[in-house]
């Protein structure tokens, strides 16, 4: 499961990036009902947001309950670093080479993508085993033609 932190900032700090999502520093509305409504509508998108990004539902529950009290600063939900490349997406990598800078893969993310290439290649093979020789199959337009009026082709 994914892990995430909820950053809350002064109005002046510049926003983070690469953030599941941002709510920007506002003033509370005085009527109830348009808060309500308010709330309403930005609990829908962070749950989205959430869900879209693989974080657990609590991510969604303790952003809304930490924005509800900082209303007149920045509160952003991000994944952590480690579990997010830099536009907030975790990428798998090759495993790196020997004497080159170590890679950001676990043993288990190596096992699968080693398992991953092994099944690439697999599947390679069998595509080009498929292909058909071309002296053999390949015929001309009059004989696909005599073939489909049902015509014997010799």
């Amino acid at each position: 499961m994914a892990e995430f932190v909820i950053v809350v900032q002064e109005g002046d700090d510049e926003a983070r990036q690469a953030c599941v999502y941002g709510l920007e520093p506002r003033t509370p509305f005085l009527s109830k009902r348009r808060e309500a409504a308010f709330w309403k509508t930005i609990g829908e998108e962070v749950t989205e947001a959430v869900a879209s990004s693989g974080l657990p539902f609590d991510a969604a529950m303790l952003f809304l309950k930490k924005a509800r009290r900082s209303s007149m600063k920045r509160v952003s939900l991000c994944a952590l670093a480690h579990d997010a490349g830099e536009d907030g997406w975790r990428v798998l990598t090759s495993p790196s080479k020997v004497g080159s800078q170590a890679s950001p893969m676990t043993e288990d993310e190596k096992l699968q993508f080693e398992e991953a290439r092994l099944l690439a290649e697999e599947i390679s093979k069998r595509n080009r085993d498929a292909i058909p020789d071309t002296e053999d199959e390949i015929i001309s337009a009059e004989e696909f033609e005599d073939m489909l009026r049902g015509e014997s082709v010799d």
